[in-house]
């Protein structure tokens, strides 16, 4: 991994080209419970405190249910907040957190056939794979909480580097880039996992996505897509400048030589060598201390062409 400093600018060059191209930025909770797992609160409660703690969008996330879905969606209405449907699939050997989908994926038989194949159902049904919490302590301290199961680096679309209850992002944010060099092209994301009102309202690690439209499907796409920042407080910003003219933002893939960084005030790009030919450009911020505090998602480069 090489580290490039950052190029900062008076004129917020940095954040303009992703207005220029109609994106909105929302802050997003990827990964909620309720009472319809284990949660301490009830739908309405958890979706009001992360109103007042500043969400524009909230993924309901109660382990192997969605029960709580059609009250979800039904609050929001009269709050606001986009809900996005989903479900933590809740095993032995990890939790995976699916989006996008209104149906409970089959958890029941994963042990015959394995997580891959449950990428593929959920991929089929318009869903994105998350890992939760992929660096947790596993049994006896949270039996199953630790990310075990043998997997496709390019079955996963998310990763959660931050997650709220686990305060040390090091070690998943070394596992994300050790599935970028596997093959991968996940993208990292920062989750509450509140499980009460009180945790809800706080603030904490937040994933901002930047969206062509204040939706449930503008979320999911900007998802997919990977335009997205992972981060405890402000989030860092990143883009590519080519000596053309041209600009790339984050989760996109470019070719060629000739691309410079440019990241927000604060914020270090850093570049992990996929091989002779690929690259992944981020920017990451932290604190005084080192302390890990936002990234974005990578802006891929191509130099094979």
């Amino acid at each position: 991994m090489t580290l490039t400093p950052a190029y900062h600018s008076l004129r917020m060059i940095v954040a303009e080209p992703y207005a220029a191209r109609g994106y909105v930025l929302l802050k997003l909770e990827p990964h909620l419970h309720t009472l319809h797992s284990d949660g301490q609160d009830g739908v309405r409660a958890m979706l009001e405190a992360c109103r007042e703690a500043g969400y524009d969008a909230v993924a309901l996330t109660d382990h192997n249910t969605n029960s709580g879905l059609a009250e979800a969606l039904e609050v929001a209405e009269k709050l606001g907040p986009i809900v996005l449907p989903g479900v933590e699939v809740t095993t032995f050997r990890g939790h995976a957190v699916v989006l996008g989908t209104d149906t409970v994926p089959e958890w029941r038989d994963l042990e015959t056939r394995g997580m891959d194949m449950l990428v593929t159902s959920v991929r089929a049904a318009g869903g994105l794979l998350s890992v939760a919490h992929p660096a947790a302590l596993g049994s006896p301290v949270c039996s199953g909480c630790a990310w075990e199961w043998p997997v496709d680096p390019g079955s996963i679309d998310l990763w959660e580097v931050f997650s709220a209850s686990r305060p040390d992002a090091e070690v998943p944010l070394a596992l994300w880039r050790e599935m970028l060099q596997r093959g991968g092209r996940l993208a990292p994301i920062a989750a509450g996992d509140v499980h009460s009102r009180a945790a809800a309202a706080q603030q904490r690690p937040a994933t901002y996505v930047y969206v062509r439209e204040r939706s449930c499907a503008g979320v999911l796409e900007a998802l997919a897509g990977h335009r997205l920042v992972a981060s405890t407080g402000e989030p860092p910003e990143l883009v590519l400048e080519h000596e053309d003219g041209a600009v790339a933002l984050v989760g996109e893939m470019v070719a060629g030589t000739g691309w410079i960084p440019r990241a927000s005030a604060g914020a270090t790009v850093e570049t992990l060598e996929i091989d002779s030919d690929r690259r992944a450009v981020y920017a990451v911020r932290r604190d005084a201390q080192g302390k890990l505090e936002g990234m974005t998602a990578p802006i891929w480069i191509d130099t094979s062409h």
